[in-house]
């Protein structure tokens, strides 16, 4: 017969997850255009983008878009933007301004693939 090993049970406890952690549940790629992306551009694109060809009102006009869009609203270089737009070129202007929360959260948004 073998011995039996006893382990004390303070090294298997851990503290137990009530609700997850809030930092890490809070995914900005859970956005949709509807709960996010279309308040973002109404408060901050429409204004000058309002009109054929660019309509930024519309998901597909803004989603046509979003590439230049992403590299031109984020608060740091993006992979894939080059050197234009720089990062905080848009929106032009003397309107109001995202903050930087907004600006990241629209680029998870994107990088999300857009959903709807």
């Amino acid at each position: 017969m073998r011995p039996l090993l006893l382990l004390p049970m303070f090294l298997f406890a851990c503290d137990p997850v009530e609700g997850g952690d809030t930092e890490t549940d809070t995914d900005a790629s859970a956005d949709t255009w509807a709960s996010f992306a279309s308040a973002f551009s109404e408060s901050y694109c429409v204004e000058c983008h309002n009109s054929s060809p660019k309509d930024f009102s519309t998901y597909a006009d803004f989603a046509d878009a979003s590439e230049l869009t992403r590299c031109g609203v984020a608060n740091t270089p993006q992979e894939g933007c080059g050197t234009w737009p720089p990062p905080m070129q848009f929106p032009i202007g003397n309107g109001p301004q995202p903050t930087a929360d907004e600006r990241d959260a629209l680029v998870a948004w994107i990088d999300a693939g857009m959903p709807e």
